[in-house]
């Protein structure tokens, strides 16, 4: 009798185990998955791509504008380009480094993820020169707060912001159905 319960407990340690490592497998198979998706929907708001962008997000796709003390939702159809894709001539997409992804795959709902991550945004040659100039100046029009967040800017040589997503697998890809991004 002993033998038995021994034998059905080390079965049953085995299959969590291996249904463990199984999970933690596809958490990491998800994470690489994830971070193309993310890259895709960078890379495609920079060049404009809205084929790119369509591929990448749901049909139905929000956007959580998250400010400290107010936040403001849009929910947007992702047929629509104007609503879509940034204004004509802006850059501000340009070179962002998606970094730090800390993917989470809901273990009930394996088809869901949500994931934290940092977006940086380094600053061009023309910008730190500019920035350069303003904190030169004799006279310059900055509190010492402003004059810190851009001292601390140029050292960087950029700007961090922590943003986040929500995404579900839907026909084998992972597609964005929400994002959060500072106001």
């Amino acid at each position: 009798m002993k033998t038995r319960y021994k034998l059905t407990g080390a079965i049953s340690a085995f299959l969590l185990l291996t249904g463990s490592i199984s999970g933690y497998a596809q958490e990491g198979s998800a994470t690489k998955e994830i971070a193309k998706a993310l890259h895709q929907y960078y890379g495609a708001m920079a060049s404009r791509d809205f084929e790119a962008l369509r591929d990448v997000l749901e049909p139905t796709f929000i956007v959580v504008e998250a400010g400290s003390d107010r936040s403001k939702t849009h929910v947007i159809n992702a047929a629509d380009t104007a609503k879509l894709l940034p204004p004509e001539g802006n850059d501000d997409w340009q070179n962002l480094q998606v970094t730090d992804l800390k993917v989470s795959v809901a273990s009930t709902h394996p088809s869901v993820a949500t994931v934290s991550y940092s977006v940086f945004h380094p600053l061009s040659p023309r910008h730190i020169e500019a920035l350069e100039d303003v904190l030169k100046a004799p006279l310059s029009p900055l509190e010492e707060a402003q004059r810190l967040e851009v001292s601390k800017r140029l050292e960087d040589k950029g700007t961090k912001e922590s943003e986040c997503a929500m995404l579900v697998l839907r026909d084998g890809r992972w597609r964005i159905a929400s994002i959060s991004v500072p106001k």
